[in-house]
C-alpha cells in the first residue's frame, strides 16, 4: 500500500466518529465534483489516477484556492491530498451564514501529503493553500472520504504542544534520521526543527516518515538574507516545550541565545503570544542525546514561574509572618470551632488579615522603585462547601443596578474582602460588546460575535461552586452552554485571561503593553485564590501602572494555573474589611475617589466590617 493511501486511511481513523468499540465499516471514497480556482468544473481524473504527473494545476501565487463539491446529504469524515509542493497552511473552508467562507479546519507546515478533518461537512468545499512564496502546485491526488476503520499501523501526521525531545537541524533534509529513529525507540516523544530558513525539498517529510518521526516537524522559512536563527530556536522551543534540546554543528553557535530568550518575551515577542514562555531543562549535543534520552526530568511549569519571578524580587513588602495570627490557629489555618474572628489591619506596614473557621485572607503591599510600582496580593483560602467568591450588589439600592461608592457597597454587605468587578453596564451604556455575563446563576448576556472588539477584548471568567475558576475566550463558549454546565454561578467579561490550565498566556492585543491601574485574580487551585491590584496613574514618582504582560508574569510567578484580568482604570478597586487598600490615580496628576459601582464581588461576611461609610460618614 503507497503511503498516501496510508494516509487517507488514517485521517479516517483519526477523524472517525464511530465508536472504538463498535464494529465500523471500512472507509469508503466519495464521490465529488472539482472545480478549479475560478469556481468552474474541471475533469476529476486526474487527481483520482494515483498518477503523479497528472493532476489540477493551480495558479502559481502565495494562495491558491479550489473547491470540492459533495453530493447531497453526503458526509465527509477527512479531505486528502498530495500536492507537488508543500505549504505553509492548508485550511478547509464552508460558507457561513452570511454566505463568507470560513475556515473550519486547518493545519500548518503539513508537508506535501496530509488530510484535513472534515467534521462531517457536506456540499461545497473550499480548500485554501498557503505557501511561504508564489509557488506553481499540482494537487496530484484527492480523495473524499466517509468514516471508517483502519489498521491500526496506520498513522498521520499529529501536531503537538509539548515533546519530550526537541531535534535541531539545518534542514529536514540534513536530519540524522539513524539518531531519530533511535531516539524514537527509547519511547520519547520526538521532532525535529529545521533553522536554516530555507525551503527543504519536499521529499523530506518521506525521509522522515520512513525513520519513524509522527509528529510534524517544525520548519522556519524567511526571505530575509540575514535570518534571526535564535529566535527561529526560541520559536521551536516555546511551541514544543522540548524537556531535552539537541543540538547539531549548525545550531550550537545560536543554541544558548535562544535558550536564554525562550523564558523572555521580550525576545520575539510574536512567539511568546502563540505559545507561552519555557525553560529548557537540558542541552546537549547529538553524541549525548541517547544517554540524556534515558534520564529526562519530569515535565514542570516550575522554572518559567522562577523566572517570572525574578522581575518581582526587588519589591519591598513586610514580612506576612509578622502577623501575631492566634496561637490556637488550626493545622489547615482555619480556626478552631467556636472562636471568635481574627482581624489584623496595619496599613502602616502593609500587612492585613482576617480568619474564621471557613475562611483565610491575608494581604500583602508591594513597592517597587525601579519601574515605580505599587500592588495589592491578597490570598484568599476558603472553605467551598461555606463560602462562595461571587457577586455582591448594592443592598440599599433605590432601584436596580443603582451605583454607589464602593467602599459603601462593601460595607451595607459587610463584605470581609471584596474587589472590582468588569463594569460590564458601561459596554452596555455604549453599545458595545458586552460578552458573555451571568450574575446569580442568571444569564445576562451571550457573547455577540458581531460586536467584537480590540479592548476589552471580552474574554471570560467562569465563578464555579467547588471554588475554581475557568477562563475562556469569549468566542470559545456561550454564558448559555457554561449555565449549562450546572456549577456556575457567576461569569465575568473583560480580559484578557492571563494563564490557563497552569500555561502563562503572553498577550500581544490592544493595551498589552500600556500601564494601567488594574485588578486580576487567578485560581491557585479550588478554594485558593490570589488576588492582585496594582495602583497607577498617580502623580510622580508614585506608581504609574502596570502592563498586562508584567501582570501575567506576576500572577504567574505566584502559582495560579488559571487567571483573569478584570476591569481596571478608575473602576479598580480592592477592598478589606468595608475599607479600600489602593488609591485611585488620575492622569498621573493627582489621587482621587473610584468610579462608583452597583456591584462587587467578594466573599466573607462579618459584623466586624467598618461601618463609616455607610453610615453615611465621611472618613
Amino acid at each position: 500500500m503507497n503511503r498516501f493511501l496510508s494516509l487517507l486511511l488514517a485521517a479516517v481513523l483519526l477523524f472517525s466518529l464511530v465508536p472504538v468499540s463498535a464494529p465500523a465499516e471500512t472507509a469508503a471514497e466519495l464521490d465529488f465534483t472539482l472545480h478549479n480556482s475560478n469556481d468552474r468544473e474541471t475533469d476529476a481524473a486526474p487527481v483520482l489516477d494515483a498518477d503523479t504527473e497528472t493532476g489540477l494545476d493551480l495558479k502559481k501565487g502565495d494562495k491558491s484556492v479550489f473547491y470540492v463539491v459533495l453530493p447531497e446529504d453526503v458526509s465527509c469524515a477527512a479531505v486528502c491530498m498530495k500536492l507537488s509542493a508543500a505549504p505553509v497552511l492548508a485550511e478547509l473552508q464552508a460558507l457561513s451564514s452570511k454566505k463568507k467562507w470560513e475556515t473550519f479546519s486547518s493545519v500548518s507546515d503539513p508537508g506535501p501529503a496530509f488530510a484535513l478533518p472534515a467534521g462531517s461537512h457536506s456540499g461545497k468545499l473550499r480548500i485554501q493553500l498557503t505557501f511561504f512564496s508564489a509557488a506553481a502546485c499540482r494537487v496530484e491526488e484527492l480523495r473524499c472520504l466517509s468514516a471508517g476503520e483502519v489498521p491500526d499501523s496506520l498513522a498521520l501526521w499529529r501536531k503537538e504542544e509539548q515533546v519530550d525531545i526537541l531535534l535541531t537541524a539545518e534542514s529536514l533534509d540534513t536530519v540524522d534520521t539513524a539518531l531519530l529513529s533511535s531516539l524514537l525507540e527509547t519511547g520519547c516523544s520526538v521532532t525535529v526543527a529545521s533553522l536554516s530558513g530555507a525551503e527543504a525539498p519536499a521529499d523530506s517529510y518521506s525521509r522522515l516518515w520512513d525513520a519513524g518521526l509522527r509528529t510534524a516537524p517544525g520548519v522556519f522559512r524567511t526571505k530575509s538574507k540575514k535570518p534571526d536563527r535564535a529566535a527561529a530556536l526560541v520559536s521551536m522551543i516555546r511551541a514544543f516545550q522540548p524537556l531535552l534540546l539537541v543540538t547539531d554543528d549548525y545550531s550550537s553557535a545560536f543554541a544558548g541565545e535562544a535558550v536564554a530568550g525562550a523564558p523572555d518575551y521580550s525576545f520575539d515577542i510574536e512567539s511568546a503570544a502563540a505559545s507561552g514562555l519555557w525553560v529548557v531543562p537540558e542541552v546537549c549535543e547529538a553524541g549525548q542525546a541517547l544517554s540524556k534520552a534515558a534520564s529526562l526530568p519530569e515535565r514542570s511549569y516550575d522554572a518559567v514561574r522562577s523566572a517570572c519571578a525574578a522581575e518581582f524580587a526587588s519589591a519591598q513588602h513586610s514580612d506576612p509572618s509578622l502577623i501575631p495570627y492566634p496561637a490556637s490557629r488550626l493545622e489547615d489555618g482555619y480556626l478552631p470551632e467556636g472562636e471568635a474572628e481574627f482581624v489584623y489591619d496595619d496599613p502602616d506596614n502593609g500587612l492585613w488579615a482576617y480568619l474564621s473557621q471557613s475562611l483565610q485572607v491575608e494581604i500583602v503591599r508591594y513597592i517597587m522603585e525601579k519601574p515605580s510600582r505599587r500592588w495589592f496580593e491578597a490570598y484568599v483560602t476558603f472553605k467551598p462547601d461555606q463560602e462562595s467568591f461571587g457577586q455582591h450588589i448594592y443592598v440599599n439600592a433605590n432601584f436596580k443596578g443603582q451605583q454607589i461608592y464602593p467602599e459603601t457597597l462593601a460595607q451595607t454587605s459587610k463584605l470581609v474582602f471584596a474587589i472590582n468587578g468588569d463594569y460590564y453596564p458601561k459596554r452596555v451604556d455604549n453599545k458595545e460588546g458586552i460578552g458573555n455575563i451571568i450574575r446569580q446563576r442568571q444569564v445576562l448576556y451571550n457573547y455577540d460575535p458581531a460586536r467584537k472588539q480590540k479592548y476589552p477584548n471580552q474574554d471570560c471568567a467562569a465563578l464555579r461552586d467547588d471554588g475554581s475558576v475557568s477562563v475562556y475566550a469569549g468566542s470559545e463558549i456561550s454564558a448559555d452552554e457554561l449555565l449549562a454546565q450546572g456549577d456556575v454561578h457567576d461569569v465575568l467579561s473583560f480580559g484578557p485571561y492571563l494563564a490557563r490550565n497552569g500555561k502563562i498566556r503572553i498577550y500581544n492585543g490592544n493595551s498589552a503593553e500600556v500601564d494601567e491601574p488594574r485588578t486580576s485574580f487567578g485560581m491557585i487551585e479550588p478554594g485558593k485564590l490570589l488576588f492582585v491590584t496594582a495602583e497607577g496613574k498617580l502623580p510622580a514618582p508614585d506608581s504609574h501602572g502596570i502592563d498586562l504582560r508584567t501582570l501575567a508574569k506576576l500572577l504567574y510567578a505566584r502559582g495560579v494555573t488559571d487567571a483573569f484580568n478584570t476591569d481596571g482604570g478608575n473602576t479598580s478597586v480592592m477592598l478589606f474589611m468595608g475599607h479600600k487598600l489602593n488609591r485611585t490615580g488620575y492622569a498621573n496628576q493627582s489621587v482621587g475617589t473610584p468610579r462608583n459601582q452597583h456591584e462587587l464581588f467578594g466573599i466573607g461576611e462579618s459584623d466586624l466590617v467598618y461601618t463609616d461609610m455607610a453610615d453615611g460618614k465621611k472618613k
